[in-house]
């Protein structure tokens, strides 16, 4: 058993989070940081409620903190942890920058403590059948994926994604997301033409995000609007055999959001079955998607603390530090107008 503290009590924590920890017996919640502590001991009458990370180092013995903040303190928060002797996971993005990240792996490294990324989107179960279908070859050799995450959201809301602060904006929202999985998919591209713009009427920062990675033969194009109603293109991957595409998104977090813990008969009943449609000189078929499973990251998190042979973390810091890379890369490329070449290091020694 190992004891976790939430470090943030939002969206993020309740609706993905909080729910993976419940449905994994190897992982026990002790405390909870937040600035509603009230209301999150009426809801949480059993873990202690903590108003700022030195009350909860003070007063618990912490093995995992999970960080869920808003992005532009996870650094903050993160190195206050590590400092502590404290693994943590921290939700996507880690950090608003590139150097954030790399200082904070640099400091799990030093003080022998893991530092996991929270990219559970590799999980997703379309996202496991599109990565089947490149290695089946169903579509021939890929030559373009568009990847979507876009939403109908035409009005802004006051919220701190949406205010004009550092680390806040759909690009650092969602397009850790895609990135991640498009580099999973196909390494690291060549280089990157982004337009980050605020669109809507009265938005203070980026809502609307078109994305190109340029590979030697493969184009990828990742994109979040925040106009597409209706049922939206998710993936779309276009080979010279054939084209497969999946509309809509893993249904995944709906659920979580319904209040479903994972691993129960509800949730098995309550996740719907998937299909995607797979495009071809011989006609149409429709393929059966695997059920997405999330809580393989936290699994994959306790193996680690439990030192089981051969355990690995889920997210890499060599595999963050290239997501973070690309973020990075996009912000430069849109405020510059045009393509830009990506420049990779190596932080395997942080493995």
């Amino acid at each position: 058993m190992f004891n976790v503290a939430m470090v943030g009590w939002g969206m993020s924590a309740r609706t993905f989070h909080l729910p993976l920890l419940e449905a994994n017996r190897a992982l026990t919640l002790k405390a909870i940081v937040t600035s509603k502590t009230q209301q999150c001991a009426e809801q949480w009458p059993n873990v202690f409620c903590a108003v700022s990370i030195e009350q909860l180092i003070a007063n618990c013995q912490i093995d995992l903190a999970i960080v869920a903040t808003p992005n532009h303190l996870h650094f903050e928060h993160v190195e206050m942890l590590l400092k502590a002797g404290i693994h943590v996971v921290v939700d996507k993005p880690a950090t608003t920058n590139v150097s954030e990240l790399e200082a904070l792996f640099h400091l799990a490294h030093e003080r022998e403590r893991i530092l996991a990324v929270f990219h559970n989107r590799r999980w997703d179960g379309d996202f496991i059948g599109l990565q089947a279908v490149i290695d089946e070859g169903l579509v021939g050799r890929p030559k373009v994926l568009l990847s979507h995450f876009d939403r109908f959201r035409p009005l802004p809301r006051d919220r701190w994604r949406e205010h004009a602060i550092k680390g806040a904006g759909i690009w650092f929202d969602l397009g850790p997301h895609l990135v991640d999985q498009a580099l999973c998919l196909f390494g690291r591209p060549q280089a990157i033409t982004a337009q980050l713009r605020a669109l809507r009427e009265g938005a203070l920062t980026t809502d609307y995000a078109h994305v190109s990675l340029h590979y030697p033969e493969l184009e990828v194009l990742l994109r979040s609007s925040p106009y597409c109603s209706g049922q939206n293109l998710r993936f779309q991957l276009e080979g010279d055999a054939g084209t497969w595409r999946k509309y809509d998104l893993d249904p995944q977090e709906a659920c979580l959001a319904a209040g479903h813990i994972p691993d129960t008969e509800i949730w098995k009943n309550e996740l719907p079955a998937e299909c995607a449609f797979l495009s071809s000189e011989k006609g149409e078929l429709e393929l059966p998607l695997p059920k997405g499973d999330y809580g393989q990251f936290y699994r994959s998190v306790v193996s680690v603390l439990a030192g089981d042979a051969g355990a690995k973390l889920p997210v890499g810091p060599q595999q963050a530090m290239d997501v973070a890379t690309v973020i990075d890369a996009a912000v430069l490329s849109s405020s510059q107008g045009g393509r830009y070449e990506l420049q990779w290091q190596n932080w395997s020694e942080y493995d």
